[in-house]
C-alpha cells in the first residue's frame, strides 16, 4: 500500500492548510489541485510516503489573478467617429499587472 499525498500551507498573512485533492491519473502519476484562498508566500510539501521528493518543499507566491474585467477600454472613438478623420480611444492596463498578457485589438466596419 502506497501512501502519496501533497501538503499545501500559507504562510502569510495567516499560517493554514489549504486542501488538495490529489488524482491518480495512471502510470503512477498523479494530479493534485488546489484552490489559494489568499494571497502570500504558500509551502508545498510533496512527500512519498514520509520521504520529500527531489526539490520539495516547494514555495510559490500566490499573487491576484487578472482578467479581462482589469482592464478598461474608454473614449469617444468607441462611441462615434466620422469617415475620413481620426477616432481615438485609451486602453487602461495598469490594474492587470506587468506580466498579465497580451493585449489584442480588432476593429472590424462597418457593421
Amino acid at each position: 500500500h502506497r501512501q502519496n499525498h501533497a501538503n499545501i500551507i500559507n504562510t502569510k498573512p495567516k499560517k493554514n492548510s489549504v486542501e488538495a485533492d490529489t488524482i491518480e491519473v495512471g502510470d503512477g502519476k498523479f494530479e493534485v489541485i488546489y484552490t489559494p484562498s489568499e494571497e502570500g508566500p504558500h509551502i508545498i510539501a510533496v512527500k512519498y510516503g514520509d520521504t520529500h521528493v527531489p526539490g520539495s518543499a516547494f514555495r510559490p507566491e500566490i499573487t491576484k489573478g487578472t482578467s479581462a474585467g482589469d482592464v478598461l477600454a474608454y473614449g469617444k472613438g468607441l462611441e462615434e467617429g466620422t469617415p475620413g478623420v481620426k477616432s481615438e480611444f485609451f486602453i487602461d492596463s495598469s490594474r492587470a499587472g506587468p506580466d498579465s498578457g497580451d493585449l489584442g485589438v480588432s476593429i472590424i466596419g462597418p457593421d
